[in-house]
């Protein structure tokens, strides 16, 4: 099997694989803040939304970036590290700690608070990794040189 290949086969197992922690650690959050921190249905919808707002500028910012860098592999590996660090970061959220660390705010508010923001680093990552030529009409670099030759 040539390099090629192996790389497009592990590409694609690890953007399944991604996709499908995606669509598990959303619909667990949503239980996550609920059980944890009693957040009622605005919270749960403010966080669905923020990510699907994130998910959005993501997929057109970073996918314009790697297309104008020609570096596909460091946004991947550079979200596949942020990804793991940010899933790692929930396990820091507590009411205990928070109340220790902040004892005049709300630990309940916070807790809330820094969910929707982590999830939105944890979306951002995830798309930075999955992200692929998502504005059609800028070229990459390869493709520019070849029009180029082409256009001579």
């Amino acid at each position: 099997m040539n390099n090629k290949k192996r790389f497009w086969i592990t590409l694609t197992v690890f953007s399944l694989i991604g996709q499908i922690a995606w669509v598990i650690e959303n619909m667990y959050l949503n239980v996550f803040i609920y059980k944890r921190f009693s957040a009622g249905p605005d919270d749960i919808s403010l966080m669905v939304a923020a990510s699907a707002v994130t998910a959005t500028l993501t997929t057109v910012i970073i996918g314009a970036l790697s297309d104008k860098i020609g570096k596909r592999k460091v946004f991947m590996a550079g979200g596949y590290i942020a990804w793991g660090l940010s899933i790692m970061s929930f396990a820091l959220i507590n009411n205990e700690l928070l109340e220790s660390l902040f004892p005049t705010l709300s630990a309940a508010s916070l807790g809330v608070s820094l969910t929707i923001v982590i999830d939105c680093v944890m979306t951002f990552s995830a798309r930075a990794q999955t992200t692929r030529r998502s504005t059609p009409g800028l070229p990459t670099k390869r493709r520019a040189a070849t029009a180029v030759r082409l256009r001579v």
